[in-house]
């Protein structure tokens, strides 16, 4: 039996469904059910709850032998190194409890507690699966393609997109499913043992000067890149409803990615991957030309 959490998210529903083509046993810890794709809630038992209720999370991983456990994202939080540990904390102790053998996370930087942005905080989620003994493999990932989708009204009516990095910096791009993907070999595999931060492989290290040529390509117009600082990033995320320590966070996220604090930007491209081409194509050119687009 698999516990599988945040089976709705980005990645978690790639876990998920590579779990169930696998045949295994599946049960899915979801804070709304209604919103699991029937497809997923016909082939797995179903836990409702709150991730951050220790006692839910524990019943939900009795049983099970091992759990794949990703801490929501959220642009709210107003404390974000509280936010992460408002999770892990509570989750550390339930899986140590149900006795469960094994622990895939979702994670990010190199696993120092006192990294700046999101790495620092996921981090600390590391050190606290890790006090308990089980058996664990964090997967850290780089920068999200899916984090374009941000861009769509900046794509969609001024022909171009902005991150606070030099146009010919090299990112780490990954998907979504390739995060995913990842996680679930991980989680199928039961081989291991022991605690490790793992990589993912990604699609493609590029600048954002090629981006912007992938974007051209892909929505059949000229694309620019156009640098922007660190707190012009952070004001225009706050404009989307994201919170002034949130913004900040992800504003040294991008710090972090310059000093090669975040993924791994030379390393080769993963040939299985999914490349930034073909995301674009299936996931921001839609999002891009739908009027009801609810980036737009």
């Amino acid at each position: 039996m698999l516990l599988i959490t945040t089976p709705t998210g980005n990645s978690g529903r790639h876990v998920v469904n590579q779990a169930i083509r696998a045949g295994k046993t599946v049960r899915a810890f979801v804070r709304d059910a209604s919103k699991l794709h029937p497809d997923v809630a016909s082939h797995v038992e179903v836990y409702e709850g709150d991730l951050q209720d220790e006692r839910a999370l524990q019943m939900a991983a009795e049983g099970t032998e091992a759990v794949f456990y990703c801490i929501p994202q959220s642009g709210e939080p107003e404390d974000v190194r509280r936010y992460y540990q408002s999770f892990a904390e509570p989750a550390a102790r339930a899986l140590q409890a149900a006795c469960v053998k094994r622990v895939v996370t979702i994670s990010g930087g190199k696993g120092d507690p006192d990294d700046i942005g999101p790495s620092g905080p996921l981090a600390a989620m590391e050190r606290e699966f890790n006090n308990t003994g089980v058996a664990t493999r964090h997967v850290r990932c780089g920068y999200f393609m899916e984090n374009f989708l941000y861009t769509v009204p900046q794509l969609r009516f001024r022909n171009s997109f902005s991150l606070p990095v030099s146009a010919d910096y090299p990112m780490a791009l990954m998907a979504a499913e390739d995060i995913g993907k990842t996680a679930a070999r991980w989680l199928l595999d039961s081989s291991w043992d022991g605690q490790e931060g793992v990589n993912v492989p990604f699609g493609q290290s590029t600048s954002c000067a090629l981006i912007a040529e992938v974007f051209s390509e892909v929505l059949g117009k000229p694309i620019t890149f156009l640098p922007i600082t660190g707190d012009e990033y952070k004001q225009m995320l706050m404009k989307f409803g994201v919170s002034e320590a949130m913004g900040q966070s992800l504003k040294e996220m991008f710090a972090s990615i310059h000093d090669g604090s975040i993924g791994d930007a030379t390393g080769a491209a993963h040939q299985g991957g999914v490349t930034l081409r073909a995301w674009a194509m299936d996931h921001l050119k839609p999002a891009v030309e739908s009027p009801d687009s609810f980036h737009g």
